[in-house]
């Protein structure tokens, strides 16, 4: 996506744009929605975002970064691969902050009701998994079919607790996709037991998320890494 040169426009849209995902979903974020709210041309949004999904890519790489960040996990967008402990602490707070009512329960309700949208994102993580965990799998494979198997089944439980409006364990899930990405791979799953290293003086999953969102809201930024390749839209099945 190209970078305007002006600063403070980069800023106001990207505010614009977070703002309006979190409060009305992807669906209901127009293109002249944010072209009016910043003050734009809706011809200049679109010449930054060419296609609607990009204004989620955008808000999901900020969230992960701000994950990373408020986490002190110095490793991530770099070449050491993150621990299981880091990407279960990620898996949880993202997944989790999505989830909330006020984070982007909207958003990922929009994008998991369509199937072509559901299935990039998917991708996406998939990817993240690839680059931050385990750099030999170059590729979405059918290698790895458990992992599409086991994520694929939490994009479902958490499109139906969204609709039906029932909540989810997200840490167990996370857990869950952590061991079957592990599988093929050389060694015990988190031989270190380093998902049982809890800290007691550790701040709650509940505190966290609460931090999250006003860090969220005070500084949304972007992560250069991009979870999620083109794919055209189509309903969902």
């Amino acid at each position: 996506m190209p970078r305007t040169k002006n600063p403070e426009l980069r800023k106001r849209l990207e505010a614009v744009i977070q703002k309006s995902l979190v409060t009305r979903g992807l669906d209901a974020t127009s293109y002249q929605l944010v072209a009016e709210e910043a003050g734009i041309s809706r011809a200049l949004v679109q010449h930054y975002y060419p296609r609607k999904m990009d204004f989620a890519v955008e808000y999901l790489n900020g969230l992960l970064s701000t994950i990373a960040d408020m986490l002190g996990i110095v490793e991530y967008g770099g070449p050491t691969r993150l621990s299981y402990l880091d990407a279960h602490r990620i898996g949880c707070l993202y997944y989790g902050y999505l989830l909330s009512k006020n984070g982007g329960r909207l958003l990922l309700y929009d994008i998991l009701k369509d199937r072509a949208l559901a299935d990039e994102l998917m991708r996406g993580h998939y990817e993240w998994g690839l680059e931050n965990l385990d750099p030999s799998r170059p590729e979405f494979e059918s290698r790895s079919q458990h992992v599409i198997e086991v994520w694929g089944g939490f994009y479902e439980l958490m499109y139906y607790s969204i609709k039906q409006d029932f909540d989810i364990d997200v840490p167990l899930k996370s857990i869950q996709i952590l061991k079957a990405f592990h599988d093929g791979v050389d060694g015990p799953f988190d031989p270190n037991g380093e998902l049982d290293d809890r800290s007691s003086d550790a701040p709650s999953l509940d505190e966290l998320k609460a931090r999250l969102s006003d860090a969220m809201a005070a500084s949304p930024k972007q992560n250069p890494a991009n979870p999620a390749p083109s794919a055209k839209a189509q309903p969902r099945a």
